[in-house]
């Protein structure tokens, strides 16, 4: 990483460019680790540099350039354009659009907790965009792939007056506030409008840097319950 730093000081600082701060160097590795193609996805799509900092100095910072992906596209002879889904240890993620908070709720919620059933819904059309290995493990059945489950849509498989409830206790929270949270209750069914079962989840919301609503939901119960459907 060294000569790459060199480089980026050479190049200068553009306080206009995405960035990501993170506590220190090894962190700053561990998400290139994990996330560096879809960083190079994000700073290609912006046009600008994606930066990493932990520090002040210019020695504590790391560009992404969007060169880097157009690299990345044709030494993988262009899968990352077709890709719908990635699998990153654990976390199976729909086609997104990073920035810090999405980067950091990954890093710091999901990363270190693969067993716990979590999932990220983008809250404009309730579409799953996200989920941990625990999530994936519980619903994944034969003759369903990882992307059909990562892209379900929640009116597809949940009782619609549920879902407005949940709605309307979203509104009373605060965005990337860890704090401000409430116990949603949904009932569902399996694909054939069968199995209904009732859902407990502890439920977040996020708002990225471009004002996308998302849900962070963290499954606490999973119980059989009669159909709401008479």
């Amino acid at each position: 990483m060294s000569s790459l730093l060199k480089l980026a000081n050479a190049i200068g600082w553009d306080y206009g460019s995405n960035f990501l701060r993170v506590r220190d160097e090894a962190e700053c590795d561990a998400i290139l680790g994990f996330f560096s193609n879809q960083l190079a996805e994000t700073a290609y799509k912006s046009a600008r540099d994606f930066w990493i900092i932990w520090g002040l100095s210019p020695d504590e910072r790391f560009p992404i350039p969007p060169d880097q992906f157009a690299f990345i596209k044709e030494s993988t002879g262009g899968s990352l354009m077709t890709q719908t889904t990635t699998d990153l240890y654990g976390i199976t993620i729909a086609s997104l659009d990073l920035d810090e908070t999405l980067l950091r709720l990954f890093f710091d919620e999901f990363l270190p907790n693969p067993d716990k059933k979590l999932a990220l819904i983008r809250n404009s059309d309730k579409r799953q965009v996200a989920i941990s290995a625990g999530t994936m493990a519980n619903v994944l059945r034969p003759g369903i792939s990882r992307a059909d489950v990562v892209k379900r849509v929640v009116w597809d498989y949940g009782y619609w007056p549920d879902i407005e409830e949940i709605d309307t206790e979203m509104r009373l929270l605060t965005p990337n506030n860890p704090d401000s949270s409430v116990i949603a209750q949904l009932r569902m069914h399996d694909t054939c409008g069968g199995n209904w079962r009732l859902s407990k989840s502890k439920v977040r919301l996020i708002q990225d840097s471009s004002g996308v609503l998302y849900r962070f939901s963290e499954s606490l119960e999973v119980e059989k319950c009669p159909s709401p459907i008479s």
